[in-house]
């Protein structure tokens, strides 16, 4: 299955999806082979549980843009994919999404001619200025909803989504308080409810609920998509050291989702082909896409880091504007070995990556999420720190 969510907010819809794809493995031998870990240090491949064996990788973009709209879906790959192929057909051809929309799904029938017909779909976009969000569930022969507010879809706990939720209703009112919202406020919100929903398999076992991977977004505006920025995500100890962090780089750059992984030097590339796109085209596409990324990567650009605690659920989002210095830290991208990178914490950075205040402590949810604009480092601290970066490496 999958975690897909989408979220209808009076400035924007918010859409974001997992990358993990399950195969339940009734004949083990046909399983593909893959690496041990996701980009989040879950375990892939061949996974057993009380109720089955299956294989669990992370491969698969599940969030697609389309002509100012944007999908989402869990269940079948095979039946989601089509149904998204016809959509931007019926888009193409200059339908208005609504319509564009019922006729996709209308025209479906016989579901039994897919073999698999276990879907649901999330399809965002705005019409006279107004944000919709339709829903529906292909397998139930369920008809077409409107999402007041949020859906969620796919295998994920009911624990998880009540965590989504929650915060979602503070987000919304974070959005709702701003007197003159910009694309940059809609931006920052979208990353910490990335952070938020990618800090879930750090304290839960997602692939357990046939879900993990790295999770990836975009909002739908008025004003047309925009995809997640370039997000740096750090997992570390309450006392970070250098052997024991995770660095992760996720972004999508011409609907290419690529990873880039500080502690196994690999970077992954996850597109799909696009209809009249053959395998060549969508390679290249792909390739320049991760070019970017890797180019970022090594120069320390990110527009966010976003800090995961691996021993307290404390979410930390810092606004890095892609500069490699901040108040709070500077981002070694000389280090001695090629393709890595280092980060040079502040004690105000240590302190707030590892403590909840005693007033946002809550007794249902040991979870706190803090949010950090960009603020330049002084020049004398930049200065200190250009000074003594050797030493503080081998610290």
């Amino acid at each position: 299955m999958t975690y897909c969510l989408g979220w209808k907010s009076n400035d924007a819809i918010f859409m974001i999806g997992d990358s993990a794809v399950t195969l339940f493995a009734t004949n083990v031998d046909r399983v593909p082979e893959t690496g041990e870990l996701t980009s989040f240090k879950e375990k892939q491949g061949l996974i057993d549980n009380s109720d089955s064996t299956y294989f669990i990788e992370e491969k698969a973009l599940k969030v697609h843009d389309l002509y100012n709209s944007a999908v989402c879906f869990a269940g079948s790959v095979y039946l989601g994919q089509t149904i998204i192929d016809n959509l931007r057909s019926y888009l193409s051809f200059g339908s208005d999404p609504r319509k564009a929309f019922y006729s996709t799904i209308q025209n479906l029938s016989p579901f039994s001619s897919f073999g698999d017909d276990d879907v649901t779909l999330l399809f965002g976009f705005y019409e006279n200025t107004k944000p919709v969000l339709l829903q529906v569930d292909i397998k139930n022969n369920e008809p077409i909803q409107e999402v007041g507010w949020l859906a969620q879809i796919g295998s994920i706990s009911e624990y998880h989504q009540q965590l989504s939720e929650r915060f979602i209703n503070h987000f919304d009112k974070i959005l709702s308080a701003v007197g003159n919202r910009t694309s940059r406020h809609i931006e920052s919100v979208l990353v910490q409810l990335l952070g938020l929903i990618q800090s879930f398999g750090i304290y839960r076992y997602l692939p357990d609920e046939y879900v993990g991977g790295a999770f990836c977004g975009l909002t739908v505006t008025f004003s047309g998509i925009q995809w997640q920025p370039h997000i740096l995500y750090v997992l570390h100890l309450p006392e970070p050291t250098t052997d024991a962090l995770v660095i992760t780089a996720v972004s999508v750059t011409n609907r290419t989702l690529t990873i880039v992984n500080n502690t196994t030097g690999h970077t992954k590339i996850i597109t799909n082909p696009e209809p009249d796109e053959d395998i060549a085209a969508a390679e290249r596409r792909a390739d320049d896409a991760a070019k970017i990324m890797i180019a970022n990567f090594d120069q320390g650009k990110f527009e966010y880091i976003c800090f995961l605690n691996t021993s307290q659920h404390i979410v930390t989002v810092v606004e890095m504007c892609n500069q490699i210095s901040h108040k709070l830290l500077f981002i070694d991208v000389e280090t001695t070995v090629e393709g890595r990178i280092g980060i040079v914490w502040s004690p105000d950075l240590l302190n707030m990556v590892s403590h909840i205040p005693q007033q946002k402590m809550d007794p249902q949810h040991d979870l706190c999420i803090k949010w950090q604009p960009y603020r330049e480092m002084s020049v004398d601290d930049l200065a200190y720190v250009r000074n003594n970066i050797f030493s503080m490496r081998e610290t």
